[in-house]
């Protein structure tokens, strides 16, 4: 393994004997040594070698600058996530939470925390990858001795949902655009809905799959009934069809995106659901 680029005397870029790039981590790895020079594998810590094409080099440069010990955590929690979530994760995990983590601390460091705003839908729709999250910020403070806020858990928890989910869907906008129709329907129906049900919990999870879809222009959907069998839904179901007609004009408006008549049959019958029970 050769040294491409030093980033400071315990990172630096490699290459391997395919001549495939990596980023590779130790304690003082590269003191004394230069670009070409060759580096004793026993003394690397940790060796990031992403498959994406040109990815080791995008880490490089945001790592450059960032503390060691900061470095470590992340893989800590990465490996940690991989472990717990038992699933594939892209790589591209390493360049954008090693980079939120660092930007985090900094900025709580500076008294300055966020709030996010999606935190009651993250824990509930993706309550493993919220436990990595606030396992994460144990291993802040246990390491670093840094008391992140509870709502970093939901930040921190989104990034391992982008790096797991289908292509095409980002684990923000799903939720945004769930929080946003079930506004509408908590508008209209109000005294009608109790949000502590497991009623409304299932009507949430729905959305959640219709978020998915239309975020993805998938046209499968769960109901795909006969016209014939549309039409009576819609006319029996006359005060959920005028909210769904609602949410229509709402997506139409906000996302340029035409409900179909299939979708507003998926939506009505669920709807229905949740204000007969």
């Amino acid at each position: 393994m050769k040294i491409k680029k030093i980033l400071g005397s315990n990172i630096a870029v490699a290459t391997d004997a395919y001549s495939h790039e990596c980023v590779i981590m130790g304690k003082g790895i590269v003191f004394n040594k230069k670009p070409g020079d060759e580096i004793d594998p026993q003394s690397v810590e940790r060796i990031f070698a992403p498959k994406e094409k040109g990815l080791a080099e995008k880490i490089s440069q945001m790592i450059e600058h960032i503390p060691l010990e900061f470095i470590r955590v992340s893989d800590e929690i990465i490996n940690l996530a991989k472990k717990e979530l038992n699933k594939q994760l892209s790589d591209r995990i390493y360049l954008t939470l090693i980079d939120h983590i660092s930007f985090a601390i900094n900025r709580h460091n500076q008294g300055v925390d966020l709030v996010c705003s999606l935190n009651w839908e993250m824990h509930h729709f993706y309550p493993q990858e919220y436990a990595v999250g606030l396992k994460a910020l144990e291993i802040i403070k246990n390491r670093l001795d840094v008391d992140l806020p509870t709502d970093e858990a939901a930040f921190i928890a989104f990034h391992f949902v982008n790096a797991g989910v289908t292509k095409g869907t980002d684990a923000q906008e799903v939720l945004l655009l769930v929080r946003e129709i079930s506004d509408i329907v908590k508008d209209r129906y109000q005294e009608r809905i109790h949000i502590d049900s497991f009623h409304y919990d299932r009507f949430l999870v729905h959305l959640h799959y219709f978020a998915i879809r239309m975020l993805k222009d998938d046209p499968n959907i769960s109901v795909q009934p006969e016209n014939s069998i549309l039409r009576k839904i819609l006319k029996e179901l006359e005060d959920e069809h005028e909210c769904v007609e609602e949410i229509a004009r709402y997506l139409q408006e906000s996302y340029e995106y035409t409900l179909r008549d299939e979708e507003k049959s998926y939506l009505v019958i669920h709807l229905h659901n949740l204000l007969t029970h």
